[in-house]
């Protein structure tokens, strides 16, 4: 069948490549139409592919391809929800606990200048040979006094950024993906994804260095070019998603 073409809700079409041509008409109905148009002369891709592979460079050590790492696509608006309650939390916890956090601060601070002024005092006593017993044990209390101090600072500030942490938000990822896959020993994965909609891969992997474990966790954007049908894409030092990269400070300042 050459030459067709859809005319209201008739379609003509010639029914031979060479002359003499005999144009000849079949009425359907318009939705019977459409159908037709649509099967004949196709639609836009409805999905497309990626391939990838997740490795770590190291200093002076190389690279190291990362196997059976767990790949989630997610709707990019699922992603940027979670990220909308993780900085309303955050502003909240700043709000709630921040200014307690900088009384505990400032006062660690205070702490650290009495012990010091005491520290150089015990110096001055013993190197006079003069008995620093008493200074010293005020000494003691200020170094317990400045300890204590630090460590509810600490404590505080924690809480406050824990809201805001990598692993906070690995811990409420949605519940509803696209797609997952596994990488194979290689560190590779080939993923399908829908055309029409916004992705975000997210990927976690831990590697043992010597006695302790290394952490890596990607929150990455899908960027495809309309006019390849595939893509390769690299989860990497590169692109890692750490509580202290640019992209994440950013985010939560």
């Amino acid at each position: 069948m050459q030459h067709l073409r859809l005319l209201s809700m008739n379609f003509c079409y010639t029914d031979r490549v060479t002359p003499p041509f005999h144009v000849r008409c079949l009425s359907v109905p318009l939705l019977g139409a459409v159908i037709i148009a649509v099967v004949l002369f196709g639609c836009s891709k409805s999905s497309y592919d990626i391939n990838g592979q997740v490795f770590i460079v190291t200093k002076g050590a190389g690279d190291y391809k990362l196997g059976l790492v767990t790949v989630t696509a997610f709707r990019r608006s699922d992603i940027d929800a979670l990220v909308t309650t993780m900085k309303a939390r955050f502003d909240e916890a700043r709000k709630e606990i921040g200014p307690s956090a900088e009384a505990a601060s400032n006062t660690y601070i205070a702490d650290i200048k009495s012990a010091e002024q005491l520290r150089i005092k015990v110096d001055q006593e013993q190197n006079r040979g003069v008995d620093a017993a008493d200074d010293m044990e005020l000494l003691d209390i200020a170094q317990a006094k400045e300890d204590a101090a630090k460590k509810e600072s600490d404590r505080l500030y924690a809480l406050i950024f824990s809201t805001a942490s990598v692993e906070s938000f690995f811990s409420q990822l949605p519940s509803v993906w696209i797609t997952v896959v596994k990488t194979d020993a290689d560190g590779r994965f080939t993923m399908r994804l829908p055309a029409n909609e916004d992705v975000v891969l997210v990927a976690q992997a831990t590697r043992a260095v010597l006695d302790e474990t290394e952490s890596y966790y990607w929150v990455v954007p899908v960027e495809r070019s309309p006019t390849t049908s595939s893509s390769e894409f690299l989860l990497s030092n590169d692109n890692l998603t750490t509580s202290k990269s640019s992209p994440w400070q950013n985010l939560f300042r």
